[in-house]
């Protein structure tokens, strides 16, 4: 039995050297949860976090989660992530110290959601910060003259497709009221029959 814990332990110091070296942020959120000494529980943490990363919104977070807001059921059923609910349910267990069955334990999963999926947009906006979100530079592709260049290193650029602005048809500037190269109505009644 203290085998299995001990390989367990060992396999989530892995998980979580790996996730701190790429996000050596995460252990603010320890420090937060105050589970500094808790290796499973910092597993738990970086894989909720892992999970929460690509989310754009706190919604599809929760959702994600299987978290549902409302008690009012619906007819669609919620996708959800397995093994990020697990993971969220057990850490929510690790730090508030609650009975499963307690109906507070939803309360603290949305709770602990919420302050991963915020602490997650501030590490992608200091990552992004740091790229300074000029994606066009870092692919050397700036300029009116890569609109012709077809954006593979394989295939060569394209020719004859200069720089092409259409011409407008018209009078001049639009009137109030009036729609271009349109003539008016005619005052007589309409007898159309639809």
């Amino acid at each position: 039995m203290t085998k299995l814990v001990t390989d367990i332990e060992e396999n989530a110091r892995i998980f979580v050297d790996t996730v701190l070296k790429y996000y050596p942020e995460i252990a603010e959120l320890f420090k937060e949860f105050n589970i500094e000494d808790d290796v499973v529980a910092e597993a738990y943490t970086c894989e909720v976090f892992l999970e929460v990363l690509p989310c754009d919104t706190r919604i599809g977070a929760i959702n994600k989660a299987g978290l549902k807001l409302r008690d009012k059921p619906s007819k669609k059923k919620l996708i959800h992530d397995g093994h990020f609910s697990y993971a969220l349910n057990q850490l929510t267990l690790r730090i508030y110290h609650l009975n499963p069955k307690s109906e507070k334990v939803i309360e603290a999963e949305l709770r602990l959601v919420r302050k991963i999926w915020k602490f997650s947009r501030r590490i992608r906006m200091k990552q992004m910060k740091k790229e300074d979100g000029r994606v066009g530079e870092a692919l050397d592709r700036v300029g009116p003259e890569s609109l012709l260049d077809s954006g593979r290193p394989g295939l060569p650029k394209r020719e004859g497709s200069a720089l092409f602005t259409p011409t407008l048809r018209g009078r001049g500037p639009a009137k109030a009221g009036v729609a271009p190269n349109t003539r008016p109505r005619s005052k007589a009644l309409n007898t159309r029959p639809y």
